[in-house]
């Protein structure tokens, strides 16, 4: 299943150059100054000269002057905490993660008190495509610092974008798919008609996924439909016989037809497997098929009292050591760390499965995903919490935006999130440009624009909204308007792809066929995506008005090559559906 294809993506993944602005955790600088730096008496600049210089240039975006006065300083104070961590920022925020790593790691080592170095260190590490120490550095900083509420948003934000990259590349096969739609359905409430519409299409898109049938049959038994759940029960017995969704589904089968003593039984097995997993179905247990006290059994106890505490008290069936329990395998043994990673799943473990997951990722693949999309989910989600718990609220009320654009799919729900943020921080430029991609993604193109130029009014640098307003001029047709967009993000970083290449149509459209070329010739040699051969047409279109024949020949027959491959991938993908 899936096999030749890595769910991974390429070491430097879309993670990494989705987050070119770094925003830095703020910290006093005095203090740092004090406690860290031991002057030198020469007449050379000393350490502390030198930091106050890499600061200044740093606040000005001179992150190369910057570095280099790190490295000076660093060559005179090597383990000075204050030296090694900017150093490592600087770094990062100049797109060098990797040179990143050892300033930043030195830095964790010296003050091992400090979340923040672990936290730039997980981006880093990120950045580099090397998830699962990323996500252990991410969790280390929360340790480190609990209360810090950059390091709960950070994890947050690396979950969030991981859940988004994985989600991406699942929708490259018919097995991923069955994954996306089997995740979607964990994302809505139990009993409803789209769960279980979403599971079935999942079933039957990919029947070999773990627990599925089990899980597809006690959706249709919480709604009612016992002589389908008996039918998907045989399914599952016959493909999955000792999945925890088929021990899940045969106790509620067995308790539907009041059947006490195997319903108790496969409970009970399922206990054994993972305490975790049977405490969520005693909490999601119907109130109709629990047995009156003349049928004995602890688990019956506890649901009559409605207890969880009384489970400590049942003696489970012996089962096998379960991989969550066992000692860490070897870093390269993939397929060990897939099975403890699903085993820690299981258990309701996500802080551990997490990076268990990613190292067994190309070992699990589909089933590694899931798990990963639904830990990277839950861990999103208790971030938002703890934010809140901690006194955020408005980094709570904009994760929850978050999630609700990213895993929920509810882009309305979330403008309501979104705006309780803004009325709590007015000042942050970053809460109306979510805003407006919120609104654009449902259609409220009027509000999207001004949320946008909201987020430009207190930050004229802010990419996300420049480039919004750059789409919505482009799809208006307004190519000189989208070019005063355009331009403002390539002064900012002359290298973003998506501006460059927008760029040059609009100029394709203006009539200026010379900068067209210019902009989109470069890009597409370069590998820019094309999946619909749009832009090889505009720039056949350009290239022809310069009477730039053979050029403009070629990129033609590219352009339908791209087209054709295009059409027929659709084609393909709408047979395969049916």
């Amino acid at each position: 299943m899936g096999q030749a294809r890595s769910l991974r993506g390429p070491r430097r993944p879309a993670l990494g150059r989705a987050r070119r602005t770094i925003n830095i955790v703020s910290f006093r600088l005095a203090p740092l100054l004090t406690l860290y730096l031991v002057p030198v008496v020469a007449a050379q600049e000393t350490p502390e000269e030198l930091l106050k210089q890499a600061v200044t240039l740093s606040q000005r975006a001179d992150y190369n002057g910057a570095i280099a006065a790190l490295v000076k300083a660093r060559q005179l104070v090597p383990r000075n905490y204050a030296v090694n961590f900017l150093l490592g920022v600087d770094l990062l925020r100049s797109g060098r993660p990797k040179d990143a790593l050892a300033p930043l790691r030195l830095a964790a080592e010296i003050n091992s008190k400090q979340g923040a170095p672990a936290t730039y260190l997980g981006e880093a590490q990120a950045a580099l495509g090397d998830f699962p120490p990323a996500a252990e550095a991410f969790q280390n900083a929360i340790l480190r610092s609990p209360q810090s509420e950059e390091c709960w948003q950070k994890w947050a934000d690396f979950d969030l974008e991981r859940f988004r990259i994985l989600e991406l590349q699942l929708r490259t096969t018919q097995q991923g798919m069955a994954t996306v739609l089997r995740i979607q359905a964990q994302m809505l409430a139990t009993g409803t008609g789209d769960r279980a519409d979403l599971l079935q299409r999942s079933a039957l898109a990919d029947p070999e996924q773990g627990g599925i049938w089990g899980e597809l049959g006690a959706e249709q038994l919480s709604r009612g439909l016992p002589e389908k759940a008996a039918a998907t029960l045989k399914t599952a017995l016959d493909r999955q016989p000792g999945e925890l969704w088929t021990l899940r589904l045969q106790a509620e089968m067995a308790a539907a037809q009041g059947d006490w003593p195997p319903a108790e039984k496969h409970l009970l097995a399922v206990g054994s497997r993972s305490p975790a997993v049977l405490r969520d179905e005693l909490k999601s247990w119907p109130r109709n098929l629990i047995p009156g006290g003349n049928v004995h059994g602890e688990i019956w106890n506890c649901l009559r009292q409605a207890s969880m505490v009384c489970l400590t008290r049942i003696a489970f069936p012996a089962d096998s050591a379960s991989s969550a329990d066992l000692p860490a395998p070897p870093f390269e043994d993939e397929p060990a760390w897939f099975r403890r990673g699903v085993a820690q799943a299981e258990q309701a473990d996500c802080a551990r499965a997490i990076p268990s997951l990613e190292r067994g990722l190309d070992a699990g693949q589909e089933t590694a995903a899931f798990w990963l999309e639904l830990c990277y989910a839950s861990e999103a989600e208790r971030s938002a919490k703890h934010l809140s718990v901690l006194g955020h609220p408005a980094t709570a009320h904009r994760l929850r935006g978050d999630i609700l654009v990213r895993i929920k799919e509810d882009p309305k729900s979330a403008t309501e999130e979104y705006l309780k943020a803004i009325h709590l921080e007015p000042r942050d430029p970053a809460l109306p440009e979510r805003l407006a991609q919120a609104y654009m993604s449902y259609g409220e193109i009027e509000q999207s624009r001004l949320a946008a130029r909201k987020a430009l009014s207190l930050d004229p640098t802010r990419a996300l909204a420049l480039q919004l307003l750059a789409s919505l001029a482009m799809n208006e047709r307004d190519y000189s308007g989208a070019l005063v967009f355009l331009n403002k993000m390539l002064a900012a970083n002359p290298n973003n792809a998506w501006a460059r290449v927008s760029t040059g149509i609009a100029y394709a459209q203006t009539g200026k066929p010379e900068e067209a070329i210019r902009f989109l010739q470069p890009a597409l040699e370069a590998g820019y995506p094309d999946e619909r051969g749009a832009l090889h047409a505009a720039l056949a279109g350009a290239l022809r008005k310069l009477a730039r024949e053979p050029e403009a020949q070629r990129a033609a027959d590219e352009a339908k090559r791209l087209a054709d491959r295009f059409q027929g991938g659709v084609r393909n993908g709408v047979d395969a559906n049916h």
